[in-house]
């Protein structure tokens, strides 16, 4: 009987690393696809940005009005003087901190009874504290240095308008308020005497500095 003999198993062969060059072309394709898609990313976080900010600045403006309503005056701040203390007396008359007093023909702001109830819901806002403005852990009723901020982690500009005359572009009320985002650059650049008077020059002339461009602006933006 003749026998069969087995076939010799073949064994694999197992194939070595990642060479050097083809490591460095993973990489490259890596780098090209990232340098196409991060201005794209760029684009769409600026478009939610502003977006955000116009949403917080029609939130804002309700609330003034809110304040107004009740109390017959918007606050009296103005970050012409100082932005960062503007903001946080701004938000604390809305949080039902700060109300006005007239004595002696003169109106004050003065601190609230407790229980006043506030003008704007601050889960909907991004509240922080100068001190850290990244930190979400927040004491609501010790913290004294507390503001709403853009979603470039800057206050909204606020500024109070006393001006009866209005003028060729009005007023935004009158009298009334400013309300604006410094954007994406964190700068803005002062346009004739708008942030006292409350008057705006067109947004064309507005736009032209550079500083300007990715403002938001309550009546330019909204």
């Amino acid at each position: 009987m003749k026998t069969l003999n087995t076939p010799t198993k073949f064994r694999q062969r197992k194939r070595g690393a990642f060479t050097l060059i083809e490591i460095l072309i993973v990489i490259g394709i890596l780098t090209m696809l990232l340098a196409l898609t991060s201005p794209i990313i760029g684009m769409v976080g600026d478009s939610q940005n502003r977006a955000r900010a116009k949403s917080d600045i029609s939130m804002i403006t309700t609330a003034l009005e809110a304040f107004k309503a009740r109390f017959s005056i918007y606050p009296l701040c103005n970050a012409a003087e100082d932005e960062m203390t503007a903001a946080k007396n701004l938000y604390k008359c809305l949080d039902g901190k700060l109300y006005p007093k007239a004595e002696n023909g003169v109106i004050s702001f003065v601190a609230a009874p407790k229980g006043m109830r506030p003008f704007i819901d601050r889960s909907k806002m991004n509240v922080c504290s100068q001190a850290d403005r990244y930190n979400r852990d927040l004491d609501f009723d010790s913290l004294d240095d507390i503001f709403i901020a853009d979603p470039w982690m800057e206050p909204y500009l606020y500024f109070y308008d006393t001006n009866n005359v209005v003028g060729e572009k009005g007023t935004w009320r009158n009298p009334g308020f400013l309300l604006m985002s410094k954007g994406a650059d964190t700068k803005a650049a002062a346009v004739g005497d708008m942030y006292s008077s409350g008057i705006m020059p067109d947004e064309d002339t507005y736009r032209t500095a550079p500083e300007n461009v990715d403002n938001v602006v309550l009546g330019f933006d909204d």
